[in-house]
């Protein structure tokens, strides 16, 4: 069976931490970006600036579940027992789901970019 060294793995937890934090202050910049928009926008962009609002929104969710559990990561990899063949499984997975919801993450971040651009005009 493989071993796989604590230290290295609670290095990756923080990394994910840090992460979240970043794409939680994105996200509210996000928000404020949107909020002048709304304050100028005519009446037929209301409801596209609202669906912008609802995936912002749905990213806080995300990221308040992602928190919880890398801090149940955090402390399962704090204990002073062998890592379990199951967190460590659990531990790549998870690394998995923190990347995809970067990526989905900057995807709408350069959507919403795009569009609040394309409102100036």
């Amino acid at each position: 069976m493989k071993t796989y060294d604590k230290s290295h793995l609670l290095f990756e937890i923080s990394c994910w931490n840090r992460l979240l934090k970043c794409i939680e202050l994105d996200n509210v910049c996000l928000k404020n970006r949107l909020a002048d928009l709304i304050a100028n926008c005519k009446p037929n962009e209301l409801d596209n600036l609202e669906q912008f609002l609802n995936r912002f929104i749905a990213k806080d969710i995300l990221i308040s579940i992602l928190r919880n559990e890398v801090a149940l990561q955090s402390n399962e990899m704090m204990k002073d027992k062998p890592i379990k063949s199951e967190a460590i499984v659990h531990h790549f997975n998870f690394r998995k789901d923190i990347m995809f919801f970067k990526t989905a993450f900057d995807k709408m971040k350069y959507e919403f970019i795009e569009h609040s651009t394309k409102q100036k005009d």
